[in-house]
């Protein structure tokens, strides 16, 4: 716990604030701007130095939002294991599948997101999901980001 505490303390509130009202109002703007200013302002960049890096942070930013999603990571769900789904607790707000990406050398990671969304839908994480979901595909290097937002139909 002091590890959490200590790795999160150069956080502000207003990211928590933010990233928890983008998931409950399925505002993909503000989690994206959200996102990326957490990156550029908590981890160094030789924290962040392959995929779990990633899940792990989001992880943990995500525990603050349990009284609105339950929280699973690396479940087995369809073909697979699914990063990070938060299961609505609620009818009014969205479940989310998460899928981190991660590339060594600079490439396109508008690319690399997309392959994140293909194996969400591929692997079916979403299979125990019912009502509005949204994919998230998160594509990294270094500090650089790329979101794909994906509203299931």
């Amino acid at each position: 716990m002091i590890f959490i505490c200590s790795y999160f303390q150069n956080a502000k509130d207003t990211d928590f604030e933010n990233l928890y009202n983008a998931f409950e109002t399925a505002n993909e703007k503000l989690f994206t701007t959200t996102y990326r200013n957490i990156l550029e302002t908590l981890p160094s960049s030789f924290d962040l130095k392959d995929e779990n890096s990633y899940h792990m942070m989001v992880l943990g930013l995500c525990a603050w939002m349990r009284n609105i999603y339950e929280v699973e990571s690396n479940r087995e769900e369809g073909l697979g294991r699914g990063d990070i789904v938060l299961i609505a607790k609620r009818n009014d707000i969205p479940s989310y599948v998460l899928e981190f990406k991660y590339s060594k050398e600079e490439c396109d990671l508008d690319q690399l997101a997309n392959v994140a969304i293909q194996q969400i839908i591929y692997k079916k994480y979403d299979m125990k999901l019912k009502d509005k979901i949204i994919y998230i595909g998160l594509a990294h290097h270094k500090k650089s980001v790329k979101v794909k937002w994906i509203n299931k139909d």
